[in-house]
């Protein structure tokens, strides 16, 4: 979605699937990203439709993350997703991050507790990347795949 005004969201009737992803802060969904899950969730029961997460929860094994995906989607749309994903993000710390001071707290506060349960050291003053490109790459070729 380049834009997160609903009157400027495309039209799904022109697409043949629809990836829907959204960022993680403090564990929830973006709020944009629920409205249109919620707006379009007959649209969604009709054609293709994948989603992902990124964020902390999906730092080092992804599996609890991924289920939480199908769960959210259930209960809260009554959607099942034919292909659903959870990848690690972007842990930043650095002076260039556009996290606020709140925003570094709570993100110092999730990266504290990754060491603790996954033995992990993070940086607390760098960019830590646990981003896994063949890992996205193997999500998309999926849905693509989904398509043909």
């Amino acid at each position: 979605m380049g834009t997160n005004k609903p009157k400027n969201w495309p039209r799904l009737d022109d697409y043949d699937g629809v990836i829907v992803g959204t960022s993680l802060k403090i564990n929830s969904w973006k709020k944009q990203v629920k409205t249109f899950l919620e707006k379009n969730k007959a649209v969604f029961k009709e054609k293709r439709f994948g989603v992902f997460t990124c964020g902390a929860s999906a730092i080092g094994e992804s599996e609890d993350a991924c289920d939480d995906i199908a769960g959210r989607l259930t209960k809260n749309y009554e959607l099942v997703a034919d292909i659903h994903d959870a990848f690690a993000g972007v842990l930043d710390f650095s002076e260039d991050s556009n996290l606020g001071r709140t925003g570094k707290m709570a993100l110092k506060a999730a990266a504290l507790e990754l060491e603790k349960e996954k033995g992990m050291t993070i940086d607390k003053e760098r960019r830590n990347d646990f981003r896994d490109w063949d890992k996205i790459r193997s999500f998309t070729e999926g849905f693509a795949a989904l398509l043909q």
